[in-house]
């Protein structure tokens, strides 16, 4: 964004969700030179995700629990899906998972992801064969998605949302956490306050539509399929501007990472970095 004044322009540039530098499916982020002051998100700026391990863990989790129950995924659906598909067919294809029924269930997910097929050329996934797999089953209708529930193992299932607040995962996980061979694998970031982070934390039961659902399935979390930049990332990304920046504003990160990454920043010649309070503003150019 550009302000225009008068006698001067100023420039400040909003990261939006960094994207990581060595994404399967997206392609780098954007780097600017040149800013007089930056928002910038700070999800992960007190840790680093290993991208490489990835596929690794998901292969694991898959070749352990397929027989026992059914594993589900509770994913975004811009991104995340897309991702998860790209490993799963990865591995499918290259033969370290056997070929086993992936259901996407979710319809935004599933009309996300024909947005993909559609616009190929934007990403990476053109080059997989994704598209065509006949093991990865969209299911749209609600009929459809209740007879999942059916399922006793052998079967992965995609759905929203991803921290378990809404959406479809929400039928699946009522019929399905008290089941003690069934696998809950978190693929994302869980806010403090949301299920996913309830589960995680080792609540004994979550409530769901209005019921107290006792939690007895078995719940894992990868970390490095996060779409947002790590630690390492988000300095990277910062350290491409030439001139120093006169203001720094850290948003959309928990308390402990905003705190870190303005240390990181810091150390590194940073000035005026702020962590904003709620309605707490500033003045950044007089004149303008």
């Amino acid at each position: 964004m550009i302000l225009k004044g008068e006698n001067q322009s100023k420039n400040i540039i909003f990261s939006g969700d960094l994207g990581r530098e060595t994404d399967p499916v997206l392609f780098p982020p954007s780097s600017f030179k040149t800013a007089d002051a930056i928002f910038l998100e700070s999800t992960y700026g007190d840790r680093t995700n290993e991208v490489a391990k990835v596929q690794d863990e998901l292969k694991e989790y898959i070749l352990k629990h397929m027989n026992e129950g059914v594993i589900m995924i509770p994913a975004f659906t811009v991104g995340r899906t897309q991702n998860l598909l790209f490993y799963i067919n990865e591995l499918m294809k290259t033969g370290q998972i056997p070929h086993l029924p992936v259901y996407i269930d979710s319809p935004m997910a599933i009309s996300v992801t024909k947005l993909y097929e559609k616009f190929s050329d934007q990403h990476r996934l053109h080059e997989q064969d994704i598209f065509d797999n006949k093991n990865f089953h969209y299911v749209r209708e609600h009929q459809h998605s209740k007879a999942l529930d059916s399922l006793e193992n052998r079967a992965i299932i995609i759905s929203a949302s991803g921290m378990l607040t809404g959406g479809r995962i929400l039928s699946h996980l009522f019929k399905r956490l008290g089941n003690k061979n069934d696998l809950l694998l978190m693929v994302g970031f869980q806010a403090v306050g949301t299920r996913g982070r309830d589960i995680l934390e080792g609540k004994e039961s979550v409530k769901i539509y209005g019921e107290e659902v006792p939690i007895k399935c078995q719940f894992a979390k990868i970390d490095g399929l996060s779409a947002h930049a790590d630690q390492t990332e988000l300095l990277n990304w910062y350290e491409h501007f030439q001139d120093p920046l006169k203001f720094t504003f850290l948003v959309h990160g928990e308390l402990e990472a905003m705190e870190t990454l303005k240390s990181k920043l810091e150390e590194k010649g940073a000035r005026n970095v702020f962590i904003p309070d709620y309605m707490e503003s500033f003045e950044l150019f007089s004149g303008i």
